[in-house]
C-alpha cells in the first residue's frame, strides 16, 4: 500500500512518470514493435572445413578467384599490346616532311660563345 504521493511543487497535482521505462529516444536504440530480437534471429553458421558443405563453398571461392585472376591477366595482355603499339609509334617518329614549329627545341645549334669582358 502506497502511503505517500509525489506531487508537483508548482501545480500541486500528482506527477506522472517523466518518461516510460522503455524510452529509447535518447539512447540511439531502435525498438520498433516488429523488431526481431537476437534470440529469434537465425544464427549464422561457421563453415567447418571438414564438411561437405564447406567443400562446395570452397569450390565456389576458387572458381571466383580463378575468374578474377583471368580478368587481371587479360587486362595485362591488353595493356602490353597498347604499350607495344605506343612504343612502335615513338620509334617511327614524326615521319617525313613534317613541319616543325618555329621555337623547336630539338634543333641542333652550336653553343653560343661567351663574350669576353674588356676589363679581364
Amino acid at each position: 500500500m502506497k502511503i505517500w504521493q509525489e506531487v508537483s511543487v508548482w501545480t500541486g497535482r500528482p506527477i506522472d512518470e517523466d518518461a516510460p521505462a522503455n524510452s529509447v529516444a535518447g539512447g540511439g536504440v531502435s525498438m520498433p514493435p516488429d523488431a526481431v530480437s537476437w534470440k529469434n534471429q537465425k544464427k549464422k553458421r561457421l563453415y567447418d572445413g571438414r564438411t561437405k558443405s564447406y567443400k562446395e563453398h570452397r569450390k565456389k571461392l576458387e572458381a571466383k578467384r580463378a575468374t578474377r585472376l583471368a580478368k587481371i591477366e587479360s587486362k595485362r595482355k591488353i595493356d602490353g599490346f597498347i604499350e607495344g603499339v605506343k612504343k612502335k609509334i615513338r620509334e617511327y617518329g614524326g615521319g617525313f616532311d613534317v613541319a616543325k614549329p618555329v621555337a623547336d627545341i630539338t634543333t641542333d645549334l652550336p653553343p653560343k660563345k661567351k663574350k669576353k669582358n674588356a676589363k679581364n
